[in-house]
């Protein structure tokens, strides 16, 4: 039975295949033919617009320094159903001759304006017919202009073992020519320069030695890649910032390492007037034990202290002006009393802070002196916020500190976790 059933299938294939071939070709060519002629309309939306051959001196109103105008056009093309349905939205663009025009003219879209971004369809061929609104051009002043650059603050995490302190210069500007509308409207708005710590890798900062000889501050000078601003366009379009002082654009990182105070701190009781009648120097006194000691007559902290989060020149300056202070008050409001780390005389400081690194940071990188003052000072205030003591084991130092009959005790509560 399967014999027969093959040997029928075989005759029927093989008889008159000759005829049977032409047809299959002849429906094949058919098909290629139809499918070829079929049309059909397709809109494309806020199709980019270049202008090509201004006149020197001038430009086109909303035109942007690519040479696009700012806002695109939507047109409808009627054609070759195969080719339009390869060409994708975004891969369009009109392509206008602005010699010979006088100052204001209605656009006429032809075929020849139109340039596929898509290799594989043929606009002059597949194209019949072009629909769009009516729209006017108008030639405009070219003046130049520089728009101011928001620096903003890094975004992401700093990479392991270092803390971001700052990035300099604060203010660059960029340089544009354009019609005077859309750069006056530029100006208002600024452009933005994003930057990413995620990107700065541990081993490149590992890498870099501190430009200021025993400092911990670290100056990574940022890839000429990463000076980059976007210009609003209907193509996004990344362009290098063409600010001199860009060249200088760096990011300052600290080292965050435990660095020994190497110093006994002094610590005081603040008495508050408001309790001066039951609790003042004369009925309390710091009571001595293996942690508080009396050295020439002043009360210390006997313990190897350490600070973190504040650079080794800062720690340098303002280590014999480090006190603990003790806030005094009755046993029937706290039980255990505050205190905390400050700085004697920090206005001094913070001018001994600014005198000393000003001549030595100018060396490294060249820095507008006024502003650069200003960001000195930021910074020693910013380390004076962050002023924390840590003990030998790298933890936080924490004390107990407790109001008794007639003395007030200080010991070390147990490390926390």
């Amino acid at each position: 039975m399967v014999q027969e059933l093959a040997a029928f299938l075989k005759g029927a294939l093989l008889r008159n295949w000759q005829l049977k071939g032409i047809a299959f070709l002849f429906a094949v060519l058919l098909w290629i033919v139809v499918n070829n002629s079929i049309t059909t309309t397709k809109t494309f939306p806020n199709v980019p617009i270049r202008v090509d051959n201004i006149p020197e001196g001038i430009t086109v109103e909303n035109m942007l320094p690519s040479g696009y105008l700012s806002n695109g056009i939507s047109i409808t093309l009627k054609g070759y159903a195969s080719a339009l349905r390869n060409l994708d939205i975004g891969e369009l663009e009109i392509i206008l001759d602005a010699s010979s025009k006088d100052d204001e003219w209605i656009v006429e879209i032809r075929k020849k304006n139109l340039n596929s971004l898509n290799p594989d369809v043929d606009i002059s061929r597949n194209v019949t017919k072009i629909i769009h609104s009516q729209f006017i051009l108008k030639f405009r002043n070219l003046i130049t202009a520089k728009v101011p650059i928001q620096i903003n603050l890094p975004k992401g995490e700093s990479p392991e073992g270092y803390q971001f302190l700052d990035i300099w210069p604060q203010e660059l500007y960029h340089e544009l020519s354009a019609s005077d509308e859309w750069l006056h409207n530029l100006q208002s708005k600024g452009l933005d320069l994003n930057i990413q710590l995620d990107a700065i890798s541990k081993d490149e900062l590992d890498s870099l030695q501190s430009a200021l000889p025993g400092n911990d501050e670290i100056f990574f000078f940022l890839p000429q890649k990463w000076k980059q601003v976007l210009l609003p366009s209907p193509r996004d379009e990344y362009v290098d910032i063409n600010d001199p002082n860009a060249y200088n654009l760096h990011i300052v990182f600290l080292r965050k390492e435990y660095t020994p105070v190497q110093r006994k701190i002094p610590i005081t009781v603040f008495f508050p007037y408001e309790h001066s009648t039951t609790i003042n120097p004369d009925t309390y006194t710091l009571a001595q034990s293996d942690l508080i000691t009396v050295e020439r007559g002043i009360s210390v902290l006997d313990e190897n202290l350490y600070m973190r989060n504040v650079s080794r020149q800062f720690l340098d300056l303002v280590r014999d002006n480090l006190l603990i202070t003790v806030m005094a008050a009755p046993l029937s409001k706290k039980e255990f009393l505050d205190w905390s780390i400050q700085l004697i005389s920090p206005s001094e400081l913070e001018d001994q802070y600014v005198a000393k690194l000003m001549p030595e940071t100018s060396e490294v990188a060249k820095y507008n002196q006024e502003l650069h003052e200003k960001r000195l000072r930021e910074r020693f205030r910013d380390y004076t916020r962050h002023l924390t003591l840590f003990t030998k084991n790298q933890k936080e130092l924490r004390l107990n500190i407790k109001l008794l009959a007639n003395t007030i005790s200080v010991d070390k509560s147990p490390p926390v976790n």
